[in-house]
């Protein structure tokens, strides 16, 4: 399943609790300035979409499993996903279903007890949980968090610019997907933004 993108500006939001992707952001995204193919714009280019909508499967056993990922109580009838909630960044027969940042916490998994001899062997073990809900910005938000914020990672990636060490690139260990996701960036107009501010810098202290 191909992810779907649009001339047109469309209301149609991604449907994952507290996720704003939409139709209309990554048209407004698309037509803005490509910096590696100036002037075309991001979609007259080839480089990567900022994400992709991936709408439910029309079959009934996938659409319940969509559904029941989402736990939406009234879905709408055409229901879009953005790439970020997928394992591989779009539906795949390995991760069909979304599973990233789905605006709730999935109860951990429950350890079988040991029955005692006099506890009966048809009681039931399972103990249900209530999933915690969650806003699904501030799952990503906690995510930035255990990174220990890109403002951090910034500072220490312009120490090891102005120092020699090791690439940015390999400092941060980050592909296009990751600095999109973090700074609203593609990974090479980030480094150029580094190095830029980097060379101000030394010449600054220099004078």
């Amino acid at each position: 399943m191909d992810g779907v993108t649009r001339r047109h500006g469309s209301g149609t939001y991604c449907a994952v609790r507290g996720c704003n992707n939409s139709w209309r952001l990554l048209n407004v995204w698309s037509e803005g300035e490509c910096f590696d193919h100036q002037p075309s714009t991001r979609r007259q280019c080839r480089c990567a979409t900022l994400y992709a909508l991936y709408e439910k499967p029309k079959t009934d056993v996938e659409s319940r499993k969509w559904l029941a990922a989402l736990k939406l109580k009234n879905p709408p009838k055409r229901l879009f996903v953005c790439s970020y909630h997928f394992i591989d960044k779009k539906p795949t027969e390995e991760n069909p279903f979304p599973e990233l940042w789905l605006g709730y916490e999935r109860p951990p998994q429950q350890k079988r007890r040991k029955l005692d001899r006099n506890t009966s062997d048809t009681q039931s073990d399972a103990v249900c949980i209530e999933p915690k809900f969650k806003d699904a910005a501030t799952q990503w938000e906690d995510l930035t968090k255990t990174d220990h914020s890109y403002a951090a990672k910034l500072d220490h990636v312009n120490k090891s610019t102005q120092t020699g060490g090791q690439t940015v690139a390999d400092d941060m260990l980050l592909d296009d997907d990751t600095s999109l996701l973090y700074t609203g960036l593609r990974l090479v107009d980030l480094l150029h933004l580094v190095s830029s501010g980097a060379s101000q810098l030394t010449q600054s202290t220099e004078y």
